[in-house]
């Protein structure tokens, strides 16, 4: 977000204290990575080869364009409104804004603006209020992050800890001996390195000699995980893990977990998050590998939507279901990758597989790939309708609460199924299945329709091979399941 141009006040009131420029409203989950000085170089370099220099002057007149266009594009603030509706959208930035420094340049923002709002709407009191905000969340800002970083230089033990801690104090930089703080860390950090060498060496040589069979003679379980977890104490995680491999002594199996754990961390750090994933999966339940995957998961889907991999991401999502942001990015994606679709097409819908039916300019039909066996149509034999049946009831309770979010389910229409009745997931009935029965194939299985039979305690159902079954079956057996239906609305 700009400055706003001033200069057409005419009297304006006494300048608050400079704070840093804002340039957005809520960061993004994952910060964008720095470009380096190198990095700028080479990058004009590749272009340079790769391009006309007539073709790199005129991307570098382009972006001179664009950026006056966006600093003509500026608002121009004259009346009380203009400078009052400026602060509450200041304000609106500070309640999402990260980290707390950028928070605090809101508040100081919005002070600024009501400031200069005169009298309206008590403008002169919240440009009090938010201006002490500003100082208040800057002071417990800085509080909070020192003590924060205290506790991870005491608690670092390895070279990651200490590589962490560092970074936490850098990110204060000039608060009491934060400072300092984070050189006495960088110089741990160069002692760990220094100190890991020679045991690097010897670990290296080791390595060797077991894995091309020198020492097989004395490679019982014992001399394995020893020599296993020499090697992992000092980084050579994967020769660790070839040598635990097979091995049952002691807590083999919680130190192969702590190596795979360690190796997700590497790769995670590297960007490599689909090998982190797999390490991080490989060691389920030790320590937060769980949510350590889902985030390696986000971040590969992340990936996929700029690439326009919908299908991918979607799988991603579903297995990074709790993370924060999935659930958004999840619900976008699906609609954006629904667009494009046509019927016969599968993707991945909450957490089941779905094939389309059916699509008009702002609705879709979609049918479970799956089969829903949790309960029979009705548990009893007795004269049932659709309605009253254990099948409707299940689809629209435990059904649609556990595979679904409230997004995805917000989107799916009220459809009438019967006389007077409606549900936003339902069975096909017979005519619906006749309609759309060279779309979806066959299933090689026997699920039902919601429609019942003359015959009491009977509903129709579809056979392996694609049949409509017309004379039903009875309603309680659990040999015939269901398959879930739902229209959506793309409006």
């Amino acid at each position: 977000m700009a400055e706003p141009n001033t200069t057409q006040q005419a009297a304006a009131p006494p300048k608050a204290p400079p704070v840093p420029e804002v340039d957005i409203i809520c960061l993004p989950s994952r910060p964008a990575k720095k470009k380096s000085r190198e990095d700028v170089t080479y990058a004009k370099r590749i272009a340079s080869r790769y391009l006309s220099l007539k073709a790199v002057e005129q991307i570098a007149s382009k972006k001179r364009e664009n950026a006056r266009k966006k600093a003509s594009a500026k608002p121009k603030l004259e009346s009380p409104e203009d400078f009052f509706d400026q602060g509450t959208k200041y304000l609106a930035g500070a309640r999402c804004a990260v980290p707390f420094q950028e928070q605090a340049a809101y508040y100081q923002k919005a002070a600024e603006m009501f400031a200069r709002a005169g009298d309206l709407h008590d403008a002169s009191h919240l440009a009090e209020q938010y201006a002490a905000q500003a100082k208040t969340t800057l002071a417990e800002g800085y509080r909070d992050a020192y003590q924060a970083a205290l506790d991870k230089k005491k608690h670092a033990i390895t070279e990651n800890d200490w590589f962490t801690a560092a970074r936490a104090f850098e990110r204060i930089s000039g608060y009491e001996d934060a400072d300092q703080q984070a050189e006495e860390c960088e110089n741990r950090l160069k002692k760990i390195h220094a100190a890991r060498r020679p045991l690097t060496i010897a670990a290296i040589v080791l390595a060797v000699l077991v894995i091309f069979g020198v020492v097989q003679g004395v490679q019982t379980d014992a001399f394995r995980y020893q020599a296993a977890k020499a090697l992992s104490s000092v980084g050579l995680e994967s020769t660790a893990s070839y040598l635990l491999s097979g091995v049952e002594y002691r807590d083999s199996d919680e130190l192969m977990n702590q190596i795979r754990y360690e190796q997700g961390l590497e790769k995670m750090e590297k960007g490599s998050y689909s090998s982190a994933a797999s390490h991080f999966a490989k060691c389920e339940g030790y320590a937060d590998s769980d949510m350590l995957a889902q985030e390696c998961h986000y971040y590969l889907a992340e990936t996929a939507v700029e690439s326009g991999d919908y299908e991918s991401a979607l799988n991603h999502l579903l297995k990074a279901w709790d993370w924060e942001g999935s659930e958004e990015l999840r619900y976008q994606t699906e609609v954006t990758y629904l667009a494009q679709l046509e019927p016969g097409d599968r993707m991945t819908y909450g957490k089941d597989e779905y094939i389309l039916l059916d699509k008009t300019e702002d609705h879709a039909l979609l049918l479970s790939s799956k089969l829903y066996n949790e309960a029979p149509f009705n548990a009893s034999t007795e004269d049932v309708s659709w309605a009253d049946s254990d099948m409707r009831a299940a689809l629209n309770g435990e059904y649609a609460s556990s595979r679904f979010s409230q997004a995805e389910r917000d989107l799916m229409e009220e459809t009438e199924t019967g006389d007077g009745v409606t549900d936003q997931i339902f069975l096909l009935s017979a005519e619906e299945y006749l309609t759309y029965q060279e779309v979806m194939g066959s299933k090689d299985a026997l699920w039902w329709l919601r429609d019942v039979n003359e015959a009491a305690g009977t509903a129709l159902f579809v056979s392996c091979d694609g049949t409509l079954m017309t004379e039903g079956y009875s309603v309680n057996t659990t040999s015939i399941q269901g398959r879930a239906a739902f229209w959506l609305s793309l409006s």
